[in-house]
């Protein structure tokens, strides 16, 4: 290509086998167990599949760019609970497994004209489309009660921006964007029924959605290094159809939700040091929240009114060209507005707190950057490490707010072995091996005392490998 054109091809994939996807009764113990049929999981798989092609084009005054994406995933496993967790939560000791399987393919195409970087006053314009195909199978393989589900969504959106200098020190902003969405559900469910006989009910929905969204700022450069801005935006969750529809009165589709926030911040840079803060509140109308039923071990969004005001405070520091520091830290103060009834796990009361958003979060990560001397083939050689620490503050396990999950820290280090094209690397995660809660709920009428959760995966060590072509 010439030097006005450029390209950048990704594909990666990834592939688990004989993974676990279980609910275990909390506290969870030292050494997390369950006690089910052996070899049950063993053909537990997934695999995920990304290819993406970037290309750039500088024009006389502009630059064009075309990002095309493929995301194709397949997944297969059992899932379900053992003797112990089903009898604390039906009161009924019986081995329970459910089959899951998806296969997605998304595609998107992603067309843009811009200003180029050195530009005085930035713009761009563009043209989004998104295309998804998704099947989603149960088999309850207590029961036998099968469900298959199929969903398409096609989506078209066309949006544009600009930053334009109104003196020396301000800058005004104005984005907009306006998307159409068709969402298709076709669901066809087969179980027993009180007479012993076998049925088949099927069921077709049709979504359609079209909505406009954007932002407006304004920033102020109160010195060389320090801006501060405001903003005042307009968002959408887009709705849809439940993944777990057990018959036709569950594929009802679920509302989008309008989003509006306004943020005052400010953001200092310089050679050495970076820092940014904010303020921001969110108000969602019919925002998504999960309502768990624990009769068909299943999830189903629920639509709720929300509010959150929080604060947020970011900072990198090249203490020396080798050695950084990076913290952040955020506060959150959530609370749902709008009592919502009918909900699987129980009705959501109006001053509840958001599930599984924690008021308090902070992140410290040190990174040291040592260059080495050429050896065996290797030009220009560095060992890269970096060591991260995690704080997650208590935050409400579901949204009738049972119950809180635990705070917990988590470590994590990565010693890499880097040149301009290769990338050789060691990693820890969870290095202290700290148990913490990934979710959590409770069968709140017949068994409020049992709660029901997974644990997140306890220490892992790896390697792997990078190249750049």
């Amino acid at each position: 290509m010439g030097p006005e054109t450029s390209a950048l091809f990704i594909a990666e994939r990834q592939h688990q086998e004989g993974f676990l996807n279980l609910q275990l009764l909390q506290p969870f113990g030292d050494d997390p167990s369950s006690e089910h049929t052996l070899g049950a999981f063993d053909d537990n798989e997934k695999t995920v599949e990304r290819f993406s092609t970037e290309i750039n084009h500088q024009l006389g005054n502009s630059q064009l760019t075309s990002i095309t994406a493929l995301v194709d995933t397949d997944f297969s496993y059992l899932t379900g609970f053992d003797q112990e967790t089903a009898a604390a939560v039906f009161n009924f000791p019986v081995e329970y497994l459910r089959g899951d399987s998806q296969d997605e393919q998304t595609i998107s195409q992603d067309l843009r004209l811009s200003s180029l970087p050195d530009a005085s006053t930035f713009w761009v314009v563009g043209l989004n489309l998104q295309d998804s195909e998704r099947s989603f199978d149960s088999i309850d393989l207590v029961s036998y009660a099968n469900q298959y589900r199929d969903y398409e969504t096609d989506s078209q959106a066309i949006y544009g921006e600009t930053t334009v200098p109104l003196t020396e020190v301000i800058k005004f902003t104005a984005g907009l964007r306006y998307t159409q969405e068709s969402k298709d559900y076709a669901g066809e469910y087969a179980s027993y029924g009180t007479d012993g006989n076998f049925y088949v009910s099927q069921d077709q929905r049709t979504l359609d959605d079209d909505y406009t969204t954007g932002r407006l700022a304004l920033s102020y450069s109160l010195t060389e290094y320090t801006n501060l801005y405001t903003m005042a935006a307009r968002g959408h969750k887009s709705g849809g159809f439940n993944d777990f529809a057990l018959q036709s009165a569950d594929s009802v589709a679920y509302k989008p939700a309008t989003v509006d926030s306004i943020e005052v911040g400010f953001k200092r840079e310089s050679d050495s040091l970076n820092i940014s803060g904010a303020i921001f509140f969110n108000s969602v109308e019919d925002d998504h929240l999960l309502g768990f039923d624990f009769a068909s071990y299943s999830s189903a969004a629920v639509n709720a009114d929300t509010e959150t005001f929080g604060t947020e405070f970011e900072a990198d520091w090249f203490i020396t060209e080798r050695f950084s520091i990076a913290g952040g830290l955020s506060f959150l103060d959530t609370e749902i507005t709008k009592d919502v009834y009918g909900v699987s796990g129980g009705d959501v009361m109006a001053g509840n707190e958001v599930p599984d958003v924690p008021s308090w979060s902070a992140s410290l990560a040190l990174n040291y950057y040592q260059p080495l001397p050429d050896f065996m083939g290797l030009s220009a050689p560095a060992l890269n490490t970096n060591l991260t620490v995690r704080h997650v503050d208590e935050r409400p396990a579901d949204a009738q707010n049972h119950f809180n999950l635990d705070a917990y820290s988590k470590v994590d280090l990565r010693l890499a072995l880097q040149t301009d094209s290769m990338e050789l690397y060691l990693f820890a995660d969870n290095l202290l091996d700290e148990q913490y809660q990934l979710y959590g709920y409770t069968n709140a009428i017949f068994a409020p005392d049992a709660r029901i959760g997974a644990p997140a995966k306890g220490r892992r060590a790896g390697i792997g490998a990078l190249y750049r072509l």
